[in-house]
């Protein structure tokens, strides 16, 4: 129960975390990452072709007439009873571009109310919701731009708290080297009202993500590479609560922070295994979540920081699993569900070109 309130009134998630700015920031599950694909790949890639919808969660550029008439359920069993889910829509609108609408929430389950002498008087709930509308248009051949619009919420006990972000991006396919690039300012935004009405307010979790992709010719391998929070200079820090060693003499042995280690921190890697146009696997690997999260008692082989996952095409339907580990206490599974309107009208035919653009 009392990782379930520390995590919920943290609003923390663990691939970002920062011992610098933990707790600092507000509205923090809009770190989450909203689709399996992106969860596999390392818990983000934003230059990712791709017909997901819900990847337009991170980066609205990707949104295209690829997605059009794209529905999609998430859902992710989180640490400590914590759960969240997805639901978004796809449409593009010729001239225009590609319009997108999604609902996510957080779900910390129930908590127990007690006085100061430990009397219980009740229940209580927390939860967290966001509505992103977005959009997304080709301003060139192979050139798109795209932003977000979410209205976020938080509610713990009786108290609640709203904000406005925005989300930025751009997103390029230079087809000389089939290489997929992207950019994007993710959360760009303020909160309009404090958990107490007139308490103080902070910063959105804001984060600036440069990222690349491209498929190895003559093999079933894409690789990504995604930089994150690079408007911070450093990620790493020195544990001052770390057990320190001591030299032959005595004298504490300082610990140092290469550079190597601090440029790894703010790299994300992931790999597709693109078997055919119906079964693809992933995996990826966090460097910043495995440095963060490691255990001081069980520092030696683990998973942490590392992620899997696969997707797989069964006629019309379209079914996305992740699952990251996180720490020695265990990880996440998250499952997404999605098809294409279209295909359930009558005399619908397949047609690889509309329905298979994540193999390309």
């Amino acid at each position: 129960m009392w990782c379930r309130l520390l995590l919920a009134a943290g609003l923390a998630w663990p691939v970002n975390l920062l011992a610098q700015i933990g707790g600092a920031q507000v509205f923090d599950y809009l770190r989450l990452p909203v689709s399996p694909r992106q969860a596999a790949l390392g818990g983000t890639a934003v230059a990712l072709p791709s017909t997901d919808a819900a990847l337009a969660q991170r980066n609205p550029a990707q949104l295209s007439k690829h997605m059009h008439q794209r529905v999609y359920f998430s859902w992710v069993d989180h640490l400590a009873g914590i759960n969240y889910g997805t639901a978004g829509y796809a449409q593009h609108i010729e001239g225009f571009g590609t319009v997108h609408a999604a609902y996510q929430f957080v779900n910390y389950g129930t908590f127990t109310e007690a006085d100061e002498f430990g009397n219980r008087l009740g229940t209580f709930r927390a939860s967290d919701n966001a509505l992103t509308l977005g959009v997304g248009r080709e301003v060139a051949e192979n050139l798109r731009v795209g932003a977000n619009l979410k209205v976020l919420n938080a509610n713990i006990y009786r108290q609640s708290a709203w904000g406005l972000a925005a989300d930025l991006g751009i997103y390029y396919y230079y087809e000389k080297w089939d290489l997929h690039i992207a950019a994007v300012a993710q959360n760009l935004g303020v909160q309009l009202s404090a958990y107490s009405g007139a308490g103080q307010k902070h910063p959105l979790p804001f984060d600036l993500q440069l990222g690349l992709a491209k498929r190895l010719p003559h093999t079933p391998l894409r690789f990504s590479v995604t930089g994150i929070q690079l408007h911070r200079g450093k990620l790493a820090y020195l544990d001052l609560t770390r057990e320190r060693q001591v030299d032959l003499q005595g004298n504490v042995v300082e610990e140092k922070i290469t550079t190597v280690e601090q440029v790894f921190r703010h790299t994300v890697f992931g790999l597709e295994f693109l078997l055919n146009k119906n079964l693809h696997l992933r995996a990826g690997y966090n460097h910043l979540r495995r440095r963060e999260l490691r255990s001081p008692e069980n520092n030696g082989i683990n998973l942490n920081g590392f992620s899997m996952g696969l997707g797989l095409r069964i006629n019309r339907f379209y079914l996305d699993y992740a699952y990251a580990n996180y720490h020695v206490v265990g990880g996440t599974h998250q499952f997404q569900f999605s098809t294409f309107l279209p295909t359930f009208k009558k005399g619908w035919q397949y047609d690889p070109n509309d329905y298979e653009y994540d193999y390309n």
